[in-house]
């Protein structure tokens, strides 16, 4: 198990590939500020451009629209990210909308409900060792019209 920084560096080092000068937008909420807070520090090691939005900020959960200010914020950076806790009725009127336009503007890195554990072990993952086991799996399944794909708990047919 790594520690929270560590998984923050992965996500913006390796899997966002944040580059120096580059803007990056972090949304973030109460309940995952501990998370957006490491990404913060992480994406500052290597650009000065990171600008932070924490949505009760900008009024109460769950939200029925993006505010103005992280809307406008959106086309201004090359990497986004979203770490927030998932609100029942956020989706369709205020993710779906802001991944629409960080999608056309940016590298965008979403983690709805993430939690400081998985920060702590999904995200110190071997990234590289994963692309390398992920490239060579396709390569022999790529072709195959039926799998069966077994674990030790049994067998599942496809």
């Amino acid at each position: 198990m790594g520690t929270l920084n560590q998984g923050a560096r992965n996500a913006v080092e390796v899997c966002m590939g944040v580059k120096p000068k580059e803007p990056v937008l972090i949304v973030t909420d109460k309940p995952t500020l501990t998370v957006g807070n490491a990404l913060k520090r992480a994406a500052e090691k290597i650009t000065p451009h990171v600008e932070m939005y924490v949505l009760e900020d900008y009024g109460s959960r769950p939200m029925t629209s993006l505010p103005k200010e992280i809307k406008n914020a959106i086309p201004k950076a090359n990497v986004t990210f979203w770490a927030t806790e998932s609100q029942k009725g956020e989706l369709h009127t205020f993710r779906v909308p802001f991944m629409g336009i960080a999608l056309k503007h940016a590298r965008h890195g979403h983690m709805p409900s993430v939690k400081r554990r998985l920060m702590e072990e999904g995200m110190c993952s071997n990234y590289e060792q994963i692309a390398k086991f992920t490239k060579k799996l396709y390569a022999i399944v790529k072709n195959a019209k039926k799998m069966d794909v077994e674990n030790p708990p049994g067998k599942v047919k496809s």
